[in-house]
């Protein structure tokens, strides 16, 4: 209610815009409103139960990966929990796998341009032309452009499908982007809003839960014996069966690990 007492800081336009470019991380004002409208009803549809089976096909894509490890072996959690939560925001929002090649792509420009978006905020706190570094700069600039050429092609093609009337049984969120509409004037998104979007909703999505994960884990790790009681909880409950969305309230223990 009170978001015009809290505008975002030129820094983070000046570190996000090469990749996220007019989207609500960068946005003030009218044009914030107005994707904020957009994107409020654009989640009421896409309901967590309906993308549930699209997020555990990337669970089961990783219990695979860390089966493959030797016994013994030494596989890196965070990186692995970085992969996991990126895998399941592209299926979620484009309803596809992180295997692909150009999905693997985004994931590694992904990573290349937040570092070096770091350099590019102390530049500007200091006021420095941000040339003054010229390598992180052309990196940075030239991922975010990567990342957002990537992300273009499935939008784009499922956007011109979409004009033309065809759904193409899709029901993740750029299918509820595609179908929402601004409740005060009608208008839709654009491509460019659309890979403006998508791509802000990967930055947010993934790295925030890739670092709660790991952080969890590390806890379990040195807590064996909660670590056990999750373990028999997510065993009593399913059993050799896949989990529901209706598994979720019921793994009490988890939630609790979670909320801590």
């Amino acid at each position: 209610d009170k978001y015009d007492k809290f505008p975002k800081h030129e820094l983070s336009e000046t570190a996000l815009k090469p990749l996220l470019g007019e989207s609500i991380f960068t946005t003030n004002g009218p044009v914030w409103e107005r994707q904020r409208r957009m994107l409020d009803p654009a989640f009421g549809q896409a309901k967590l139960k309906e993308v549930f089976t699209l997020m555990t096909g990337g669970a089961d894509a990783m219990v695979e990966r860390l089966d493959a490890v030797e016994d013994g072996g030494i596989a890196d959690i965070e990186i692995e929990m970085t992969h996991v939560t990126a895998d399941i925001i592209l299926r979620t929002i484009l309803s596809e796998s992180l295997e692909g090649e150009g999905a693997r792509k985004i994931f590694n420009a992904f990573n290349l341009f937040q570092e070096h978006a770091v350099v590019m905020i102390q530049l500007s706190f200091f006021r420095l032309p941000l040339w003054l570094v010229p390598r992180p700069y052309l990196i940075w600039k030239r991922t975010g452009k990567e990342i957002r050429e990537l992300l273009a092609v499935p939008i784009r093609k499922r956007f011109e499908a979409h004009q033309r009337g065809e759904n193409g049984g899709h029901k993740d969120i750029l299918q509820s982007l595609l179908e929402t509409k601004d409740p005060e004037d009608g208008s839709v998104y654009t491509l460019e809003e659309l890979v403006d979007q998508v791509a802000m909703l990967f930055l947010a999505g993934h790295e925030t839960s890739a670092s709660a994960l790991s952080w969890s884990l590390f806890l379990l790790a040195k807590c064996p014996e909660i670590q056990e009681k999750l373990h028999k909880e997510t065993c009593d409950l399913l059993g050799d069966r896949q989990p529901e969305f209706k598994d979720i309230p019921r793994h009490r223990q988890i939630r609790n690990v979670f909320r801590e």
